[in-house]
């Protein structure tokens, strides 16, 4: 995940300086106890809901 791609929110991965290399699972772990919005958008992004 690009640094300059990022959604922006207060949690998660938006907070990250650096590029980030996490898996599938873990964006999910990330979107639903959190509720990154990064993560959600790759999500949906990669099932084509988004």
């Amino acid at each position: 995940m690009r640094a300059a791609d990022r959604t922006p929110g207060p949690v998660g991965i938006s907070l990250f300086e650096d590029d980030a290399v996490l898996s599938w699972r873990d964006m999910v772990v990330l979107m639903l106890t959190i509720s990154d919005n990064h993560a959600t958008d790759a999500l949906l992004h990669r099932v084509g809901v988004g």
